[in-house]
């Protein structure tokens, strides 16, 4: 309970690793990054500068790891955390709990609105952004919650005709991993767990694929060589360098 509203910083490494161990210890698990009880996948795990590029990224690993993918409502456009700007606009018990409690610690309000916001769970509790429109196309009433400002620009509507979109991209995955066995069924290996790259192997039988990933801000090289089978960036070929959040499939 503790660590989960006194975060540390994001630490890459430590998330592939856990990823990692749960792929090692369970035949077959759950892969999924957002639940109605966590905070939105791209500012907890990517990065809201490259959120595009990042969010490409997520649904790359989501979709190549060994296991029953899950996909949140929202997710698969790139919805972020709600912009709260005070404590009224949440609903959500826990966080009004846990902010009492940390007045009883004499927590300074500015601290104690800064750990809530980033963690409460009515993070992934609004509503669905549909469209433009008022109430991002969600309701002609009141929500339950209010709605993010960002639905204008981050909306699925908007996207469903972007080629290049997040939206897009995860149709483009699911129809790869469908039409691929060894994603679907192929054994998962670990390659590498740095500050920056996540790269593993799927196998089955004499067939397999290499992901790798970037998890950084900065353009990087590896090592891993291949035909290229998917990019989250317009690359025909791979060269061993890595853009800003970029994932690569090699064959």
């Amino acid at each position: 309970y503790f660590l989960k509203w006194f975060k540390r910083g994001f630490r890459p490494k430590v998330f592939m690793d856990c990823l990692v161990k749960w792929q090692k210890e369970l035949p077959w698990n759950t892969i999924y990054l957002e639940n109605h009880d966590q905070p939105r996948s791209i500012p907890r795990f990517g990065s809201t500068k490259y959120w595009r590029e990042s969010g490409k990224l997520l649904a790359t690993m989501l979709m190549t790891l060994r296991g029953t993918p899950f996909i949140y409502e929202g997710q698969e456009f790139g919805m972020l955390n709600f912009d709260f700007e005070e404590l009224s606009q949440l609903d959500d018990v826990e966080s009004h709990n846990v902010d009492r409690v940390l007045q009883g610690m004499h927590v300074p309000k500015s601290l104690r609105w800064k750990i809530i916001r980033r963690t409460s769970r009515d993070n992934a509790r609004t509503p669905v952004q549909w469209d433009a429109s008022h109430n991002a196309g969600f309701t002609a009433g009141t929500p339950w919650l209010g709605i993010n400002k960002n639905y204008s620009e981050i909306n699925c509507a908007s996207q469903q005709a972007d080629p290049h979109s997040i939206l897009s991209f995860y149709k483009e995955m699911i129809q790869l991993r469908r039409e691929n066995e060894v994603l679907r069924r192929g054994d998962f290996t670990a390659l590498e767990t740095g500050r920056k790259i996540f790269a593993y192997r799927r196998a089955l039988q004499d067939t397999s694929v290499t992901v790798v990933l970037n998890f950084s801000d900065k353009t990087t090289s590896c090592s891993y060589r291949g035909s290229l089978v998917k990019s989250n960036y317009p690359r025909t070929e791979f060269d061993g360098t890595l853009s800003p959040w970029e994932a690569v499939i090699l064959k």
